[in-house]
């Protein structure tokens, strides 16, 4: 599973999605779970 770097400071988090891409989201904002199943999957369906 993809590491999840919290920045409490911020409340946010950066998810990263590999090839040097970065997904900052509002932590109450996201079931990380989720969305990084779903970052996944659509990483397959382009694989």
């Amino acid at each position: 599973m993809d590491t999840v770097l919290d920045h409490p400071a911020l409340e946010t988090s950066l998810v990263p999605l590999g090839d040097g891409l970065l997904l900052i989201v509002k932590k109450e904002d996201f079931d990380f779970g989720y969305i990084l199943d779903e970052i996944k999957a659509e990483k397959q369906n382009q694989a």
